[in-house]
């Protein structure tokens, strides 16, 4: 039986988090010992890891991220926006010394990174493998990694899967000289759960005068949340009435408030908070947005898809390898004042919201009993 560890920083709510889960539902556990290694104990999603996966944590080499977000968190709520860049970049250089003492006494068949940073850094650095494989879930050049860093931490690994074709393009960009390693792999979603969880709730009342927007996602900077704000104020200038829902928490959110008050919006923004079971706000919305600045296949985004939400999404890496402009949804530029007119064109036009609800319906039956993560973990059984 082939030993495998899989790494990934927590279970905390999130799309990588969700889509690693996914995954791990679909893994030949009668041929295959996996260990799931975390930094942090427990988290929201720990009591969904399939019970044949054997559970394991490495505080130490957690030490330096849960510093890292308490310093970069407190810096970005005062808005000292350049010391928190240069923090940033300075925790990129570092690269595998962030990751702690590690592993490095056990061996495994196979080793997967399944974050970029510090699992990548942790894998490369730290754990014994004869195989080691990474999953990268981000637009590096976008998210300001050092890029010798990372060319220093690929090295040593066999292959390195991306979840879109433009995510893999912009990472070869940099590091040109890893492409037969480069593969490609959509990021699993477990879509019979998503609609069973869809249906575990109603958040919203049924009809209403309000056009109601949903949006998903960490409350960072690199989710494009703090545009919603101004995107109110442009609706409710032309008189649209909307109320804009925004599922998750982080170190944006008083931020977003205190723009939301000085734009006088507030009343129409609702912040949720981290939900556990999101996909009861996706499948009751109007439309949902997706505003983030660069990804590297969003999951959210898949997850709206999955449940047939009109959509409006930023032009990240991925956008375009999930949303077909003008047919299953909207892809726009990235400012607000991009946004807005596909946003407004779905607000005031409810017969164009039902044929995106059709198209993308008629996209999730032709997707269905296509499962590439079988065979992926059929191929893994064979390294």
């Amino acid at each position: 039986m082939k030993r495998v560890l899989l790494v990934v920083p927590g279970l905390g709510v999130g799309g990588v988090e969700r889509s690693l889960l996914a995954l791990l539902k679909l893994a030949p556990l009668t041929r295959l010992d996996i260990t799931l290694l975390t930094f942090v104990p427990g988290g929201e999603l720990s009591g969904e890891v399939p019970s044949g996966v054997r559970l394991a944590c490495d505080r130490r080499a957690g030490r330096m991220e849960r510093l890292r977000g308490a310093v970069s968190g407190a810096l970005k709520a005062r808005g000292l926006h350049r010391l928190f860049r240069a923090l940033k970049q300075a925790y990129h250089r570092l690269g595998g010394a962030a990751s702690g003492a590690g592993r490095g006494s056990q061996g495994y068949d196979v080793a997967i990174a399944y974050a970029d940073g510090l699992a990548t850094w942790y894998v490369a650095q730290h754990v014994a493998a004869a195989c080691k494989i990474a999953f990268v879930h981000t637009d590096i050049v976008q998210a300001g990694y050092n890029i010798q860093t990372e060319r220093r931490a690929y090295a040593g690994y066999r292959w390195i899967f991306f979840g879109s074709a433009s995510s893999r393009s912009r990472f070869l960009s940099q590091m040109p000289e890893l492409a037969e390693k480069a593969k490609l792999l959509p990021n699993t979603v477990d879509a019979l759960q998503i609609k069973h969880m869809a249906e575990l709730g109603a958040p919203f009342a049924e009809g209403g005068p309000y056009i109601k927007i949903v949006t998903v996602g960490r409350l960072s900077h690199e989710k494009g949340v703090s545009k919603i704000p101004k995107l109110l104020q442009m609706l409710q200038s032309g008189g649209s009435k909307v109320v804009w829902y925004v599922v998750g928490d982080g170190p944006e959110r008083q931020k977003l408030m205190r723009c939301a008050r000085e734009l006088g919006v507030e009343t129409a923004l609702v912040l949720v908070g981290a939900q556990k079971n999101p996909y009861p706000y996706i499948r009751g919305c109007d439309i949902y947005v997706q505003p983030s600045d660069y990804e590297g296949y969003c999951i959210a985004l898949a997850e709206a898809r999955m449940l047939c939400r009109p959509i409006v999404a930023c032009c990240f890496a991925g956008a375009e390898d999930q949303i077909v402009d003008g047919k299953t949804g909207y892809v726009t530029g990235m400012a607000p004042e991009d946004i807005f007119p596909a946003l407004c064109r779905l607000v005031d036009d409810p017969a164009q919201r039902a044929q995106f609800t059709e198209a993308l319906a008629g996209e999730a039956a032709a997707r269905e009993g296509l499962c590439p993560a079988v065979r992926w973990w059929e191929w893994v059984s064979t390294l």
